[in-house]
């Protein structure tokens, strides 16, 4: 059994949300609401800066990786696309792993922001990406609703 048998509904919200996204305006992406410091474009770019992250620093033990920049991503296209690609290399990896890799652990770089995790799981990485993701795009449908533009429902 691979890994990514574990997930099988892996980019359900994405497939109801991007389609929406694809849409939004350079003028959107970077509308801040006041008292907020985030904009969607740095929302959608950090939740893919953390996918890349965790997958090649932390679960490829990749030294020195760093993620791309926002001056690389100015656009939704390239924002977009930043997220497909790493998706699809998350995506790459659990199919190419029995789903005995998910027990397996790994020691935690400088870099990550959250709570020290002492060996955390590859199982817990991943769930970890996913769950930062649902938290995130949230975030973006909130910005949408802000702007008085219709967030994508389910």
């Amino acid at each position: 059994m691979k890994a990514i048998e574990q997930y099988v509904h892996i980019n359900d919200l994405r497939n109801y949300f991007f389609p929406a996204y694809e849409n939004l305006t350079q003028e959107q992406i970077e509308w801040k609401t006041e008292g907020y410091k985030n904009n969607i474009a740095f929302l959608l770019r950090h939740t893919a800066q953390a996918e890349d992250w965790f997958l090649n620093a932390v679960i490829f033990e990749k030294s020195g990786f760093a993620p791309k920049r926002k001056n690389e991503l100015p656009t939704i296209k390239e924002l977009l696309a930043y997220l497909r690609e790493t998706r699809s290399n998350t995506i790459a990896f659990l199919e190419e792993y029995d789903i005995s890799v998910l027990k397996e652990t790994r020691s935690m770089p400088e870099g990550f922001r959250g709570k020290k995790v002492e060996q955390p799981t590859i199982e817990w990485l991943i769930k970890r990406v996913f769950d930062h993701e649902v938290y995130h795009l949230a975030q973006v449908n909130l910005m949408m609703r802000l702007q008085g533009i219709d967030p994508p429902s389910m």
